[in-house]
Order: structure tokens, then sequence, then C-alpha cells
């Protein structure tokens, strides 16, 4: 089974246009409700540890947050995956200063996503960089309900709490897919750096596309990773 991770201000509605078979969309907001505050380490453990328990052959699947949460529970049980694919996902900052600049302004986020009014907070978030002009997730407004959930996620799951994960991560023994769009420049870049995985990891770039691959083309990512779990 696909065990698949969703990215920020997204939900496990995100993954259904991809047509992917025996696939479990997780909720990762209901992570940090039944476990507030719950940091991106234990999160790998506790996560791969549920999955272990019913899944004998599973394959992971996340995107850009998502994407980080698969590395740690790869991370936490390498031995147990069966294969995994990483969607606009970031290894990991490597400077100190980089990271607790990226602490500080997660917290502000955390604090936006408590106090704006829902629509603005939406606002400043879908007009960043890396996703303005980007298809939105399905069903943002709605997620209100759980911005408790969001605001935590923000804090104890910061990019600038992460370690870099290629160097924790280094010759594991299991087929890696790692996708980024060919107009999300940064990410694209730094995917290169899951090179250092091992000799099983296969790079593709999806053309035309940006961050947001699984709402921007859900159609050509569900094909490539039918056909690259196929071989």
């Amino acid at each position: 089974m696909i065990h698949a991770l969703h990215g920020n201000l997204g939900s496990p509605r995100d993954w259904d246009a991809l047509g992917l078979p025996e696939l479990r969309a997780v909720d990762l907001w209901g992570w940090q409700e039944r476990f507030p505050g719950l940091s991106l380490e234990e999160f790998g453990r506790r996560f791969a540890d549920e999955v272990a328990a019913s899944d004998s052959e599973p394959v992971l699947l996340g995107y850009s947050l998502g994407g980080r949460l698969a590395l740690q529970a790869l991370a936490a049980r390498f031995d147990l995956w069966k294969a995994a694919i990483l969607v606009s996902t970031h290894p990991g900052l490597t400077d100190d200063g980089k990271k607790a600049a990226r602490r500080e302004s997660d917290r502000a986020w955390a604090r936006r996503a408590r106090e704006l009014p829902w629509s603005e907070f939406l606002q400043r978030w879908n007009g960043q960089g890396v996703l303005a002009g980007q298809p939105v997730p399905a069903g943002q407004e709605k997620l209100e309900e759980r911005r408790e959930e969001i605001a935590r996620a923000f804090d104890s799951w910061s990019l600038g709490r992460q370690e870099a994960m290629e160097a924790n991560l280094a010759d594991i023994d299991l087929p890696v897919l790692v996708v980024a769009g060919e107009r999300d420049e940064k990410f694209a870049s730094l995917s290169e750096r899951f090179r250092a995985l091992g000799k099983e990891v296969e790079m593709a770039v999806i053309p035309g596309c940006g961050h947001r691959l699984p709402m921007e083309s859900p159609e050509r990512l569900g094909a490539l990773v039918r056909d690259w779990l196929a071989r």
C-alpha cells in the first residue's frame, strides 16, 4: 500500500486526482491533534511503527511538508519501507543561522494561523514566491477548523528544526524516486542532494510545472509514480 503525506495547508484529498491504486491518504492535522507539538523525529518513529503494525510491504509518498515528514519515517525504520517517492521535498538546511531564521519565520506563521482572519491568512500563504500563481489545494478554506493543529505544525515541524537528512539516510538500500517541477528551480536544485541516498535513487523533473505538483499536474505525477513502481 502507498502511504501518502500531504503538504502544508493541504489535506488527504490532495491525492485524489492522481489515480493511484491502494493509496492511504494520511491526515497530518490529525497527528497534531492527537499528539500536540509532536516533533519531526517523534512523528517519524510513531508513524513508521503504526504502518509496520498493519502493512508488510509499505510504500512511502510525501509532498513538500509531507516529504520532509516522510524522510523522518525513512530514518526511523529504513528497513520497513519497500520504496519511497519524495515530491518537492527539502532535504534540510545546513546553516545554523538559516535554521534559526526559519524557526522564527515559522513561529510568525503559527501566530498568523491562530490570529488572522482565515481568508487573509490563506491569501498571505498562497502569495509566497514558491507558491504564487500555483493551484490552491481544494478545501483550504475549510481548514479553518484545524487552525490550531496547523499552527502547531508550523512550529514543531519547522524546516528550521530538521537535520540535513541526506546524511542520516546515506546509502539506504531501497528504491527512491525524487520529483520536482521544472519551474520550481529552488527545489529542482535541492533535489540533487538526494543523490547521496544511494545508487537506487532516480530523479525526475516534470516539464512546465512549479512546486504544487499534486494540484498542478496530478495526471502526469500519478502516471510517473505508477510507471516507476511498476518497474
